[in-house]
């Protein structure tokens, strides 16, 4: 969706929205943040938050922030990379905090590349680099 542009970004919304309206399920339509489009940042932190928690590794203790999994999630459009870094590396504007009630804080290093997903980097292969055959 962030390949989109904003006009078809918003009007896919606006029909997924509808959609929800008519469904039986808990839909706040007023508040757009419950139907939204987020950024590779935190489509990144989701997968860190995902994965480490299938695997067990979301803790209560500090001592887990070593056992953490880092990620790298190789989409159809982009490609995002997430882990807990040394505090001393953090990157102010790669640096996002993950607060987890009655859990550890985690700070992570989440990055994310537009354009560089599998999908996205073979249609560019295919466009720019493929032998044309003429008969």
């Amino acid at each position: 969706m962030r390949i989109l542009s904003k006009d078809a970004q918003t009007a896919i919304l606006n029909e997924v929205s509808r959609i929800f309206k008519t469904l039986p399920y808990l839909f706040d339509s007023a508040n757009p943040q419950w139907c939204q489009v987020i950024d590779g940042q935190l489509e990144g932190a989701f997968m860190w938050l995902t994965v480490n928690y299938a695997l067990g590794k979301i803790k209560k203790t500090i001592e887990s922030q070593l056992e953490m999994v880092s990620i790298i999630d190789l989409g159809g459009a982009s490609t995002q990379i997430t882990y807990v870094p040394p505090l001393a590396t953090l990157a102010a504007d790669k640096n996002l905090e993950i607060v987890l009630q009655n859990y550890n804080n985690y700070n992570l290093f989440s990055t994310s590349f537009l354009g560089w997903g599998n999908d996205m980097i073979r249609n560019n292969i295919i466009e720019n680099y493929s032998v044309k055959w003429t008969d």
